[in-house]
C-alpha cells in the first residue's frame, strides 16, 4: 500500500486525475465507490484540495502490446484541513 498526498484536479477521461507535490500527474482509473460520493469526486466541487491518499497498484497485461500497465487505485482518502 501506498500512501502520499495530492492535489485533486478533477475527473477526466474515466481517470481521478491528481498532482503531487512536484507537480508529477498521477491518474487513478478506480476509486471506492463511497469515497466518490463522500469527496464529491464525480463533480468540480473538490477540485483543487489536497487529500492524503492510500493507494495501490496493480499490473494489468495490454494485450495490444504484450506490456504490463500498472493500474492505480484508491482505497482510501482523508481531505487535507490546511494545506
Amino acid at each position: 500500500m501506498l500512501k502520499s498526498e495530492f492535489q485533486f484536479l478533477g475527473y477526466t477521461n474515466s481517470n481521478y486525475v491528481f498532482i503531487d507535490k512536484t507537480n508529477k500527474q498521477i491518474k487513478f482509473s478506480k476509486c471506492r465507490k463511497d469515497l466518490i460520493g463522500e469527496f464529491k469526486l464525480d463533480s468540480i466541487d473538490n477540485n483543487g484540495k489536497w487529500f492524503n491518499v492510500s493507494y495501490f497498484q496493480v499490473n494489468e497485461a495490454n494485450s495490444n502490446n504484450g506490456f504490463a500497465d500498472r493500474i492505480n487505485i484508491i482505497s482510501d482518502m482523508q481531505l487535507l484541513l490546511i494545506r
